[in-house]
């Protein structure tokens, strides 16, 4: 197949009280060759809204997707989002947020499993430009094989942004010597009376977990697909849209267990 390009734009607006739920569902055929991607997503939710966003990144390891979301929250108003990055070979992913007026909350949840040579670069900034807003960012990734990942994460808390509610955390699982993370959650705060706490971990299988296991009769490949499947499972229980989970959950299924007998682990 040829080369192509595909530019996706897409503005949502939520008018005062409204509520809605979106899917953005990223995914190519297995014949498709040399797919480039641009995706970009707007969103203005207004005054007592409320968007539940899923981003799923799903593309044939051999197409490239870049892009990413900006958001806008009005006074009270809520922004709940799971991304998942599982495809493609090079992936961009920047996420802007600003709380514009006072009472505003986000929920930024995010996972990725990159195997083989795949790249997964996620950069996140929310913008704290008012009093009494609240941030909670969780995002967690799996390296496998020779995947390389990024996190940046950065919460900006503005001299009028008092009384912040602000959490970031980033933990990271490498099942390969050869795999790599950089990981870099930033908090930049001009504020005095905020509660605000960042954290980014970086490790591998737990060795004690795993021959505890193993000690049960679990083979080793079980157990690893256990103890990784745990290891982003609360994200994926927490998701709101069982269609969204019932979705994903295959798809972790096929990168984690690869056969039957494993599949079991993972539902």
């Amino acid at each position: 197949a040829k080369p192509f390009t595909v530019p996706a734009r897409l503005l949502i607006v939520l008018e005062t009280g409204a509520s809605a739920t979106v899917v953005e569902h990223f995914a190519s055929n297995d014949d498709v060759q040399n797919c480039f991607v641009n995706a970009i997503t707007e969103a203005k939710v207004g005054a007592n809204a409320h968007l539940n966003h899923y981003r799923l990144q799903l593309m044939q390891e051999d197409s490239i997707q870049i892009g990413g979301v900006h958001i806008d929250l009005d006074r009270d108003a809520n922004y709940d989002s799971f991304q998942l990055g599982l495809g493609a070979k090079i992936v961009r992913n920047d996420i802007n947020l600003n709380h514009n007026v006072g009472g505003s909350h986000c929920e930024l949840k995010g996972v990725y499993l990159p195997q083989n040579k795949q790249l997964i670069d996620f950069h996140s900034n929310i913008e704290h430009k008012v009093a009494n807003c609240t941030t909670n960012e969780v995002f967690r990734g799996i390296m496998a094989d020779k995947a390389k990942a990024v996190f940046n994460g950065r919460i900006h808390i503005h001299p009028d942004a008092q009384k912040t509610l602000a959490e970031l955390s980033n933990r990271n699982l490498l099942l390969s010597n050869d795999a790599q993370i950089n990981t870099k959650p930033e908090l930049e705060i001009y504020a005095d009376d905020v509660r605000c706490a960042h954290g980014a971990t970086i490790a591998q299988l737990d060795e004690q977990a795993h021959f505890y296991l193993r000690s049960r009769g679990i083979s080793a490949a079980e157990a690893d697909v256990m103890l990784s499947f745990g290891f982003i499972n609360e994200l994926l229980e927490n998701l709101k849209l069982d269609a969204i989970r019932n979705l994903i959950r295959p798809l972790l299924a096929q990168r984690f267990g690869r056969d039957e007998d494993l599949m079991k682990h993972i539902g």
